[in-house]
């Protein structure tokens, strides 16, 4: 079940035809609506304008294996959500064309954002003491810019996450006011317990449990099994691997590595949706303290950029300013210190790569496991919202703990209007469900 685009919480959107191909929604006040917002008129895309503005985006991503676009289209139609977070840049070039979006964000002061906020888009990180918490762990989509295109996408993701659960409006509606209350309240929501059993079993777990599971022992020895998750590498990416390798041991220092670090095994990674396509590999080396695991990621442009809603990364006239930089310098600015931070390398097949060390505790909690669960789904909801409220705070200079007052001044000082954001995010999130029912309709040629 998808969360009907035309009817949402006892009102409906009015179709009004238009024969530029857009459709105008006119947001009407029935009685007995739970809110008050005002009344827009926004163009949203729709049947073959939709399709082809989908189509253009695809068409332009390249792939480092051409077998992933085939893969990645499977993806996208398995799902409204599997749309929804593989495909940021058909989000933010929809929102870019919003008038209440635009109204939401316009005066608000930019600073770094995350770009791809949805509920599966944190998990379980280790602070620079060891401490666990759950917090955003995929920056790719990063970018300076007005926090409340963050806002957008993390309320409209609740509402398109409930419509894959098969959960009815009314509790998509509560799991976006919930995103919304946790960001502009202050107070720390409770977690569900789902949340809670995934931090408990991420404390359990030891170097060697999370090596027995990416590579484990084959006659005799470690290694990456091949197959539907992990492909063999090209003869020039092992060599490009090998440089960016040596390059992150040297430079990580505590980690156990050094540049006499042995590269024992190494496989492209597939894995994701919206990444899917790029340069991706897992690492297995042996450093002064035993075997660890290395991810290293193509980085490219930010899809907020990309619609024309951030700050161009080279903005500030640097030369060299690579997009692996961009994303370790948001994760400092929005996570603060980490046990094992991100490093930007620069490959010599001419692309930026951001090397990470996997830690043993790194897990996340998968939002299909929320079925037949609303209460969750709207728990889980406030805890990301309270998460993106810190984060924002960090990016904005705030490094204490955030009180009640300081969010709601925050919330004000951004121009976050919760009836203005909760209307937009509906929209948004109609349109994107819209998309995914084009792609179903064209895959079953209808």
């Amino acid at each position: 079940m998808s969360i009907n685009p035309a009817r949402v919480d006892g009102y409906r959107r009015i179709p009004v035809s238009d024969p530029t191909g857009t459709e105008r929604v006119d947001t009407r006040v029935r009685p007995g609506r739970p809110w008050r917002a005002p009344t827009m008129v926004a163009p949203i895309p729709f049947g073959a304008a939709l399709r082809t503005l989908l189509d253009a985006q695809e068409a332009a991503r390249t792939y480092a294996r051409p077998v992933l676009r085939a893969h990645r289209r499977e993806r996208l139609a398995a799902s409204a959500g599997g749309l929804f977070r593989g495909s940021p840049a058909l989000f933010y070039a929809l929102a870019a064309e919003h008038p209440g979006a635009r109204s939401l964000c316009q005066h608000q002061t930019p600073r770094w954002i995350v770009g791809d906020v949805h509920l599966e888009n944190l998990g379980v990180v280790v602070g620079p003491d060891g401490a666990l918490r759950y917090d955003f762990n995929d920056l790719d989509e990063a970018a300076v810019a007005p926090p409340g295109w963050d806002l957008l996408r993390a309320t409209a993701a609740c509402v398109v996450a409930a419509g894959d659960l098969g959960m009815p409006p009314q509790t998509a509606l509560a799991a976006a006011r919930a995103l919304l209350a946790g960001y502009t309240d202050g107070g720390e929501p409770k977690p569900p317990k789902a949340l809670r059993l995934v931090l408990a079993l991420a404390r359990s777990r030891t170097r060697r449990t999370l090596l027995d599971e990416r590579a484990p022992v084959v006659k005799g020895r470690r290694r990456f099994v091949l197959g539907q998750r992990y492909l063999p590498l090209r003869l020039a990416e092992r060599r490009t691997l090998a440089a960016l390798v040596g390059a992150y041991c040297a430079r990580s220092p505590g980690a156990g590595l050094d540049a006499s670090a042995e590269l024992l095994d190494a496989a492209f990674r597939v894995q994701g949706t919206g990444s899917l396509g790029v340069h991706r590999f897992a690492v297995l080396v042996r450093g002064s303290r035993g075997e660890v695991l290395l991810e290293a990621k193509e980085m490219r442009a930010s899809a907020v950029v990309a619609a024309g809603l951030g700050r161009p990364w080279t903005a500030s006239g640097e030369k060299g300013r690579t997009e692996a930089e961009r994303v370790t310098e948001a994760s400092l600015a929005l996570l603060g210190p980490l046990d094992h931070p991100p490093l930007a390398e620069q490959g010599d097949d001419g692309r930026s790569y951001v090397v990470r060390r996997y830690s043993p505790g790194e897990d996340k909690l998968a939002v299909a496991s929320l079925t037949g669960r609303p209460r969750a789904l709207v728990s889980l909801a406030g805890v990301t919202g309270a998460r993106l409220r810190e984060a924002h705070a960090r990016s904005g200079g705030i490094t204490r703990g955030i009180t009640r007052g300081m969010a709601r001044g925050m919330a004000r000082g951004m121009a976050v209007k919760a009836a203005l954001a909760l209307e937009v995010a509906l929209d948004l999130a109609a349109a994107m469900t819209r998309a995914h029912l084009g792609i179903l309709e064209r895959e079953r040629g209808t």
